[in-house]
């Protein structure tokens, strides 16, 4: 376990190295352990250049105004983009390789938990498709492409970490679609009650998690390759769920599963372009 005060200490000298001119881009970072990175990394480097990805520029404008003032040799670009459809995707991607030559830090957002065993014979989720069974494959998929792409590129560090329990407003912000009924509401404002309790016992809060995710980025602990980290920021590196699947092809099987789900949305979106 790396204690807080740790990072702090780590984080500390990283900020006074005065390391100059680096572009980050931000996917996700709005609100909660994003946002919070995103200040901290703010804080730590001279004259950067954020890319920040999300729906609404004037909701972030307070955000835009607060990471200025904490540091005025810094450059804000927000990227007005719904990240979840592939055309906005390609074009804020667009956008940013043709204003930079590279980009130094990438940090994506995806409220993951930690690797479970996948249904295997159904990786796409047709047939046993449930938002828990979704959020088990995202984990793990994530953690496979991310060793299929270390194993093709020995120069960039990819970084898989799971923050745990942290004091944002996530849960309370969820609410029942309209078409819900009595019961379903009823259980999600249970849910709620009861995640909020959790939180406040057992979580940290956005700063600290931010604190870590700000040393998980520039710290030089984490060599190129694919590394799995824990709430606590260590290794985590005990014998779990991947080993079978490493074993078995699955990091070049899983991303060869993402590109035919890709051609296939993208060929439907052309067929709908040409109707």
């Amino acid at each position: 376990m790396v204690e807080t005060t740790a990072i702090r200490e780590c984080n500390a000298p990283f900020a006074s190295e005065q390391h100059a001119g680096l572009v980050c881009v931000f996917a996700g970072a709005t609100s909660g352990i994003g946002a919070s990175t995103l200040e901290r990394m703010a804080l730590m480097l001279h004259a950067p250049t954020f890319y920040v990805l999300g729906r609404s520029a004037a909701r972030f404008a307070s955000q835009h105004a607060k990471l200025e003032s904490l540091n005025p040799s810094c450059k804000v670009v927000f990227l007005e983009a719904e990240v979840s459809l592939l055309s906005n995707v390609d074009s804020v991607c667009n956008q940013i390789t043709a204003a930079e030559q590279k980009v130094d830090y990438l940090y994506m957002t995806e409220r993951t938990t930690i690797e479970k065993s996948m249904h295997d014979e159904d990786i796409g989720l047709e047939q046993r498709w449930s938002p828990l069974a979704v959020v088990n494959h995202t984990t793990t998929m994530t953690s496979l492409a991310l060793e299929h792409f270390a194993a093709n590129d020995k120069q960039i560090t990819f970084l898989h970490a799971f923050p745990g329990w942290v004091r944002t407003d996530i849960f309370a912000r969820r609410t029942a679609p309209v078409s819900s009924g009595v019961a379903w509401r009823v259980t999600l404002a249970a849910i709620r009650g009861l995640v909020t309790v959790v939180m406040l016992i057992f979580g940290m809060s956005a700063e600290d998690s931010g604190e870590r995710q700000a040393f998980h980025l520039t710290s030089d602990r984490y060599s190129p390759g694919a590394w799995r980290i824990s709430p606590k920021s260590d290794q985590i590196s005990a014998p779990g769920v991947l080993e079978k699947y490493r074993e078995r092809g699955w990091p070049e099987r899983v991303w060869e599963h993402t590109l035919r789900v890709f051609d296939k949305a993208l060929a439907i979106g052309s067929d709908s372009v040409l109707n």
